[in-house]
């Protein structure tokens, strides 16, 4: 089963919250829009920017039903979020480098490179 991510990151604070979600669908991810942005204080919440990906097609009843902005950054323009992409990285090094039992306590990083180390 794929699971689908959304992160939001409040810019003063910085403060991340990762929603998860079991399909790219609109609805979907509409109402984990609508739930993540009702958890935050009246009025809190005053912009929220997107890529242009379709599962944000029903951004509108965000935007309407809490009052809140809505943009979409540019295709292929990662430098519009800055912050959400360092999140991403931070992930990626964090569950990357993190030990599994499965491995014999090796990160998966070390397994990978051992891995491509042993293709001719």
């Amino acid at each position: 089963m794929k699971v689908y991510n959304q992160i939001k990151i409040e810019k003063k604070s910085r403060y991340i919250k990762i929603i998860k979600n079991e399909s790219k669908k609109a609805l979907e991810i509409g109402k984990s829009l609508l739930n993540a942005v009702g958890s935050f204080p009246k009025n809190f919440v005053k912009t929220v920017s997107f890529d242009n990906g379709l599962e944000f097609a029903k951004h509108r009843a965000l935007r309407d039903f809490f009052d809140v902005k809505t943009f979409f950054s540019d295709p292929h323009s990662p430098w519009q979020k800055p912050q959400v992409e360092n999140v991403n990285r931070l992930i990626h090094n964090l569950l990357n480098h993190r030990p599994r039992k499965c491995l014999n306590f090796k990160t998966p990083h070390e397994v990978f490179y051992e891995l491509v180390a042993l293709r001719p």
